[in-house]
């Protein structure tokens, strides 16, 4: 930096308005605000609803970049491990979320059958 009038040249430093700042500071907190009201999803139980029919069990095992998770399913008909899935969250809009293991299970038997034709 050079010597001026009355003090050092500033070229690395940018000024920004008042405005702008606010700006700034708003779109921030609005995106802190949506994250921080988002449910989290890792660690749920869930039954998946497609086409007005119960498709899958399974649980919510990881979040992934892009708004997708990785979730493992279960066997309707033995309760065992399955598949693991990578699903986009728009795709889980019609699902039926649970946070204990117990609600999900007694769950189970309602959901398949309010969903079967």
């Amino acid at each position: 930096m050079k010597a001026g009038s009355g003090g050092y040249e500033r070229k690395d430093i940018m000024s920004y308005s008042l405005s702008q700042l606010r700006g700034a500071w708003g779109a921030g907190k609005a995106a802190a605000e949506k994250e921080m009201n988002r449910p989290p999803l890792v660690g749920k139980y869930f039954h998946s609803i497609e086409d007005g029919k119960v498709k899958w069990q399974g649980k919510v095992v990881a979040e992934l970049p892009g708004d997708r998770y990785l979730v493992q399913l279960f066997s309707w008909l033995s309760g065992d491990s399955t598949n693991r899935e990578i699903i986009n969250l728009g795709d889980m809009a019609n699902w039926r979320f649970f946070s204990e293991h117990s609600a999900w299970i007694e769950a189970g038997d309602k959901t398949f059958q309010e969903y079967q034709p």
